[in-house]
């Protein structure tokens, strides 16, 4: 009896019915706490439902009943990553391999690790090793296929993602690294294709989703030039990143000092200061603001999540606040001039910290710092209208929160993509 069930329980996370899937298991356990097979399948139901707590309970009873049992290691390493112990993550992974060398299964996951943590070369020698025991291993494929597009070794990487579309055409996951993989080649057209392909197959599958996004937003030039930037610095560890960040910086403000002190190069230099500071300035906000456009496409605004939504309308609401500091600096030059200005910069300077507003999984520093400038903005802003001018401490204060924030928010975001 507990094996049928057991088996149906299979079939059931085959068809992802995990709801009654859990029902049998909860009862199967319920007369036998330690059955292995059962406390197995209960891990990977947790697991595929972000039951992430639970799973780690599972798993730990899983390992002290049987210390040498290779796929627990291998579910811990999931939990472990999915909870962003990353360091944990493969510490498991590898203990899984040490007590089962031959299971492609493992070498693929943590290849697909490593692939995570941007350790491309690691990534491609464990997708290598885990075809070497299963040539069909499609995870295996994948993987290999993203390591050799980060390697810039792209005619290699089709070649594999091709194989393992022939070994399954109707796999989501496939498609869906395909049309990533397109897109990071520049062909978005095509990289379309495959991610409605991969909806087809699972209208729920949020990577798919994600993809289709920045699919139909690369449709646009300065978007795919946009694109290219960020694949290249995804491809970069995080000194790196850094080392590119400090060094256009420090680049700006050699030249804007240049530019101050020798009036002759002033008309050369100024265009060149003004087109860095757009570029530094559109890679922040062109994410939501593409967001805001794609809201007016009848199928594109269906694909956006409520903060990506949310995320845009604010950088919308601060775009508004710049055109009516603007217009007014206009109408009124002489009466609310200094007043204009600091609705200009303060409605042009937020779109940066509302573009990245909703970017942490809960409420954190990136959150709370963006609601505290607005606030600082915002009675800056009633104190020019006050004084009559620009020129007062709590504009200095916004300025130097407004730098402190963008410094604030590359760390974050260097450190979630390493």
């Amino acid at each position: 009896m507990v094996e049928t069930d057991l088996t149906k329980v299979q079939i059931l996370i085959q068809q992802q019915k995990y709801k009654v899937a859990t029902e049998i298991l909860t009862s199967v356990l319920s007369q036998s706490p330690n059955n292995i097979d059962a406390l197995i399948l209960y891990t990977q139901v947790l697991i595929q439902t972000d039951a992430f707590e639970k799973a780690k309970k599972v798993v730990e009873n899983l390992i002290e009943l049987i210390p040498d049992l290779s796929i627990a290691f291998y579910y811990k390493s999931q939990i472990e990553a999915n909870t962003e112990f990353f360091d944990a993550a493969e510490e498991s992974i590898s203990e899984a391999v040490k007590l089962d060398p031959e299971d492609a299964d493992y070498y693929a996951y943590w290849g697909e690790l490593k692939l995570f943590r941007k350790k491309y070369e690691s990534a491609l020698d464990l997708s290598n090793q885990a075809l070497s025991l299963d040539a069909e291993h499609l995870l295996a494929l994948n993987v290999r296929s993203s390591a050799l597009t980060k390697l810039d070794r792209s005619e290699e990487s089709f070649e594999t993602i091709k194989e393992a579309l022939n070994e399954n055409p109707n796999d989501a996951y496939t498609h869906t690294n395909f049309g990533w993989n397109l897109l990071e080649d520049g062909k978005p057209k095509e990289a379309l294709n495959h991610f409605r392909e991969a909806l087809n197959i699972d209208p729920n599958f949020s990577y798919a989703q994600s993809g289709t996004i920045e699919a139909m937003k690369a449709k646009y030039f300065l978007y795919r030039v946009f694109l290219k930037y960020v694949f290249a610095m995804e491809k970069l560890a995080a000194k790196n990143q850094w080392a590119v960040i400090i060094g256009f910086y420090i680049l700006y403000k050699g030249l804007n000092y240049i530019s101050n002190t020798n009036p002759t190069l002033e008309p050369f230099l100024n265009p060149l200061l003004i087109g860095m500071a757009f570029i530094a300035f559109s890679t922040w906000i062109i994410t939501p603001v593409s967001n805001l456009i794609l809201r007016l496409n009848r199928y594109g605004r269906h694909l956006l999540d409520v903060e990506e939504k949310r995320s845009s309308t604010l950088v919308g609401i601060s775009l508004s606040i710049f055109m009516i500091g603007l217009i007014s600096l206009f109408v009124f030059p002489d009466i609310y001039s200094q007043g204009s200005t600091s609705l200009m910069f303060f409605g042009f300077s937020m779109m940066i910290p509302f573009s990245v507003i909703f970017n942490e999984v809960k409420p954190g520093l990136i959150f709370y710092g963006t609601i505290g400038l607005a606030c600082l903005g915002i009675y800056a802003i009633y104190n020019t209208f006050l004084l009559g001018t620009i020129e007062h401490k709590f504009a200095n204060f916004y300025l130097y929160g407004f730098i402190a924030f963008q410094f604030l928010a590359n760390a974050k975001s260097i450190k979630r993509s390493n």
